[in-house]
């Protein structure tokens, strides 16, 4: 499992490189010197990304927990209904579902997407 020692300690490199945490998590190290957290997960047998934000904003405890929410989240999503993004087109959100991990960060899944990405919606690539 991946350490803030390790986190703090990584450098940038010509190309980008992960960091890998567990189920999914990761760290994205850009070669600008961008760190920031992804989750890669499958819903109804399709590869989705989901931004948390950019570390140290998010801690590595912060960005764990927004994962057990999103990693719940679609769990519930899977048994009663789409993937978020499906609702009313691309990027769209559940707002109720936000939840505070703690220290003012936002552990909703689908906040983080909509603050962190440029169009709004979930990563694809």
């Amino acid at each position: 499992m991946l350490t803030d020692i390790a986190i703090r300690k990584s450098q940038p490199r010509e190309s980008q490189y992960k960091l890998s945490d567990a189920q999914g998590l990761y760290l994205l190290v850009r070669p600008n010197g961008a760190k920031l957290w992804r989750l890669k997960y499958r819903f109804v047998g399709k590869e989705k990304r989901l931004s948390f934000g950019a570390y140290p904003e998010v801690s590595l405890l912060n960005a764990r927990k927004a994962k057990e929410v999103t990693r719940e989240e679609l769990r519930k999503r899977a048994r009663s209904g789409p993937h978020p993004s499906a609702e009313t087109g691309r990027g769209s959100t559940n707002r109720q579902s936000v939840q505070d991990c703690g220290n003012g960060v936002d552990c909703s899944p689908w906040e983080a997407v909509d603050a962190a990405a440029p169009h709004g919606g979930s990563e694809h690539s």
